[in-house]
């Protein structure tokens, strides 16, 4: 199928599918999501408004189709610290893709970011970050393996096209978040921590960078892909906790905002055991907001997305 089709169906069927059900043509739309999800080859395309490169079959359109706030908070974060800092902040990215992250904060938050240091390991997704963040010439790309002490971890698979965890057979070289950034910028504002199963190493292994500069975190708790790659699924809290972070809220990984947490919450060993039974069901993960103490006043602000107006459909 040529490139131009696949860039067709990535634009109009995330948004116009619907529009075929409505038709009773449901079989129509399966068949060119068929078509979509079979394609292998990178094909142009748009995301949060520009120009961009996706790898075969990445379903990341039709997670913005599909859900309304899907990374809002992270979005809200940005703002929220910017606001409260009153300048431009300085983003860390980590599990920065093709670059999906970058264009979407460069559309929602653009006057609001100063730098953004973006982490990548997966040889697949670097050279697609490269041609999608080009245009920006305050983003620095980090192409390291994180974990939580120098050494060797298990290689990057695609266990879908649109992400990648260590689950590899194979070893690589990976290195620490403290060894990679902390002489790369005076201050750190917003974390954002994205890895399938292996967001607590990259935690553990930023103690530094998470005392000196007390940032907004956002990670993802996946306890199922931490279970799979061999990890401790509830490492991310205890390295956020010995950092001097308390005050947690919990989003739903289709963006929509679920509860308040504290440090030590007796809920977490449940919600894991809950997650990783249900994961036949539909993939349910979180991702989580770790404020510092001097940051906990957002903590309402971040979380109200009821008061707030959807995201502007992207030109």
């Amino acid at each position: 199928m040529s490139r131009s089709v696949v860039s067709w169906i990535s634009r109009w069927l995330p948004t116009g599918g619907h529009r075929l059900r409505v038709l009773r043509l449901g079989a129509v739309e399966r068949w060119l999501r068929g078509i979509y999800d079979r394609n292998r080859a990178t094909f142009p395309t748009r995301l949060h408004g520009f120009p961009a490169f996706l790898n075969g079959g990445n379903p990341y359109p039709f997670l913005l189709a599909t859900f309304a706030d899907f990374n809002r908070a992270l979005v809200e974060l940005v703002r929220a610290v910017a606001a409260d800092a009153g300048r431009p902040v300085t983003v860390i990215d980590v599990g920065a893709s093709l670059g999906n992250t970058v264009l979407l904060l460069e559309a929602q938050c653009g006057p609001s970011l100063a730098a953004i240091h973006s982490i990548e390991a997966d040889p697949e997704f670097l050279p697609l970050f490269r041609q999608n963040t080009a245009q920006f010439p305050h983003i620095t790309l980090h192409p390291v393996m994180l974990a939580r002490a120098p050494g060797e971890v298990a290689a990057l698979v695609h266990h879908h096209p649109g992400t990648a965890a260590a689950l590899g057979t194979a070893k690589v070289a990976a290195t620490t978040l403290d060894a990679t950034l902390l002489g790369a910028a005076a201050r750190f504002d917003v974390l954002k921590v994205d890895i399938d199963g292996s967001d607590g190493e990259a935690l553990q292994g930023a103690q530094a960078l998470l005392r000196r500069d007390q940032p907004a975190v956002i990670f993802e708790w996946h306890p199922a892909l931490a279970r799979a790659a061999g990890n401790d699924p509830r490492a991310a809290f205890g390295a956020l906790e010995a950092a001097g972070y308390r005050r947690f809220l919990w989003f739903r990984n289709t963006g929509a905002f679920s509860h308040f947490g504290l440090a030590g919450d007796p809920a977490i060993p449940l919600w894991e055991e809950w997650l990783v039974r249900m994961q036949p069901h539909g993939d349910p993960h979180f991702d989580i907001v770790a404020l510092p103490p001097r940051l906990e006043h957002l903590a309402g602000t971040v979380a109200a997305f009821g008061r707030i107006p959807p995201f502007p459909p992207s030109p």
